[in-house]
């Protein structure tokens, strides 16, 4: 056997040291500049989510997790932008510098559909399906 001490030395670390960074709690940061409630700084990040979070308080605002914004009624989308916003003014940032609308949804899915606008692009044709205009 290859020391089995080390080997339970360092499932102890790893335990020990998964549990520290469990449990450490979110920095409630103090309003600055123009940002002194709840509402201006959700209406800054953009995303209409000012009418999707409905908290008030700036402390419940800065350490609220993902499973209470779940509980609002968020989508993941707009709970993770959220999360990423708050944690980018937690480090000094001001949401001109990073807040940004959401990318449009993609024409055609995935890397290239074998049908766009009712043309076979690739592959072979199905019966009542048009190929493409030669280039």
């Amino acid at each position: 056997m290859l020391c089995p001490r080390v080997n339970r030395t360092s499932i102890l670390i790893r335990n020990f040291s998964t549990s520290i960074k469990a449990n450490a709690s979110r920095q409630v940061v103090e309003p600055r500049g123009k940002f002194t409630d709840t509402t201006t700084l959700l209406s800054s990040f953009g995303r209409s989510l000012q009418e999707k979070c409905k908290i008030e308080d700036w402390n419940q605002l800065f350490s609220s997790s993902s499973r209470d914004f779940e509980r609002i009624g968020m989508t993941p989308q707009d709970r993770k932008y959220l999360l990423w916003c708050l944690e980018k003014f937690r480090q000094g940032q001001y949401p001109e510098s990073f807040a940004h609308e959401p990318s449009p949804k993609k024409e055609f899915r995935g890397w290239g559909p074998r049908v766009q606008h009712g043309k076979r692009v690739r592959g072979l044709l199905r019966s009542g399906e048009e190929p493409a205009p030669k280039r």
